[in-house]
Order: structure tokens, then sequence, then C-alpha cells
């Protein structure tokens, strides 16, 4: 993926959670924030598919996040452990991917 896509997807992610969180924790927000930001990102134009998997390490039944041409976009990444709040990259050795749902 283009640099410059990166940046751009990077910036409307992290302002995109700020407001949709509100100051709130991002525990337990992974699904909402994911489907409410895919559809932002859509809009956009940055088609992304929904993932639902697992990390292995945290508590939780499952996580989701986005995908975007082989990038994953993780706006929860914090509720994993992550240093940054939004996590874009590579998929992490932890992160399982267990269902992929094509954007919408």
């Amino acid at each position: 993926m283009p640099t410059a896509a990166i940046k751009k997807i990077k910036s409307i992610s992290i302002s995109y959670r700020k407001g949709f969180l509100s100051g709130r924790p991002s525990d337990g927000m992974c699904w909402a924030l994911s489907t409410a930001l895919q559809g932002f990102l859509s809009f956009s134009g940055y088609d992304t598919d929904l993932i639902q998997g697992k990390v292995i390490g945290i508590d939780y039944e499952n996580h989701f996040w986005l995908e975007y041409s082989g990038v994953i976009i993780d706006p929860t990444a914090d509720q994993c452990g992550m240093k940054d709040k939004v996590y874009i990259g590579k998929l992490p050795d932890n992160y399982i991917v267990l269902m992929k749902y094509k954007g919408i």
C-alpha cells in the first residue's frame, strides 16, 4: 500500500476514534468502532474488510479490526496491549484471523 494512503488512513482512524469514544476507554468497543470506521473509510474512498479474530494474551472471546490491501487497521489496539491506540501495519504474531467479512 502506498505511504500516502497509510498516512491518510491513520489520520482518519485516529480522528474517528477520538470522536467516537469521546474520552471513554476502548475496552469492549472493537466491533462498534471497527464497523463504524469501516463505513467512514469507505465513504472516504478506502474499502476495507472487517476481520473477526482472537488476540493471544487478552481475555476477550473475539476481537475485530479492519484490513485494507493486506494491512490491518486496529482502532482499539490499546485494549490488546499495544503501545499505539490505533495500529496500522502487518498482522501481529499474536493476532489470529477467524473470519473475514468482505467490504461494505
